[in-house]
């Protein structure tokens, strides 16, 4: 009961960003799992411990945890993929692209390994998080192979995923990036993908929580598909390419 306690406060101070205060409070619970062997808990704790470590941007500390859970988890392939793609992290919020990526290949290999025949969300993951450090290594074409595979893995789910419009909108925003006139008509293409897609998610959004994720990932589709949409028409001249703006816009609002 009381490592819950410690998980609880711990949770209120993540949301409030206070990454070192909520240490305080892992670090007891990850000693006390630890003590009484409660592996799963433990490597829970000591994953989170290093994200927050992460977030202060204190590496070596972060680093440190993570290796040491990794001895708790040597039977336990779930975890090997959660282990890569937090020290992928810990990388990129050092600017360590390069070596983020290797740790991102590192989870896909494992997952790979040991999940053949099973679905495993973590690889969706890991090819979304390598798609967005490529894009910020400026290989934008590898960054869109990546969140292919990502939408891959999202659209084979038996049930709709809502976090399929994240992989949406980093793709159309990275078409964009690519400014030639077929990029933005494949950008055009993806957010018509994706607003039929959101149509089909959108009964199950009801409360603020949804609100604020269609804010996050829904609303940036249609900016994408506007900005294709008015740069096209500089292109061609087009004026079909001004109504697909304005739908664009139309569908952000309902």
């Amino acid at each position: 009961a009381l490592t819950g306690n410690y998980n609880l406060l711990a949770e209120v101070l993540l949301k409030e960003k206070k990454y070192k205060e909520a240490n305080a409070y892992l670090l007891k619970a990850y000693a006390y799992n630890k003590k009484e062997k409660n592996i799963n808990s433990a490597i829970t704790n000591a994953f989170h411990i290093a994200e927050n470590y992460g977030h202060l941007l204190q590496k070596d500390s972060a680093l440190l945890f993570l290796n040491d859970s990794k001895k708790l988890f040597i039977n336990k392939p779930i975890f090997h993929p959660k282990y890569h793609l937090r020290k992928a992290q810990i990388h990129k919020n050092n600017w360590e692209y390069e070596i983020a990526i290797i740790e991102i290949d590192s989870a896909i290999g494992v997952i790979k390994e040991n999940f053949e025949k099973q679905k495993n969300t973590d690889l969706e993951i890991a090819y979304n998080e390598k798609g967005l450090l490529e894009n910020l290594l400026g290989f934008h074409d590898k960054a869109l192979l990546n969140f292919d595979l990502a939408l891959n893995e999202s659209l084979n789910k038996i049930d709709k995923d809502p976090n399929t419009l994240k992989l949406f909108k980093n793709k159309a925003a990275t078409l964009n990036l690519k400014e030639n006139k077929e990029s933005y008509q494949n950008t055009i293409s993806v957010v018509s993908e994706a607003t039929t897609f959101l149509n089909q998610v959108k009964p199950s959004f009801k409360n603020s929580v949804d609100k604020l994720f269609l804010i996050d990932n829904a609303y940036p589709i249609f900016e994408s598909g506007i900005e294709a949409s008015y740069n096209l028409y500089k292109l061609t001249k087009n004026n079909s390419y001004i109504d697909n703006a304005f739908q664009f816009a139309e569908n952000s609002k309902s």
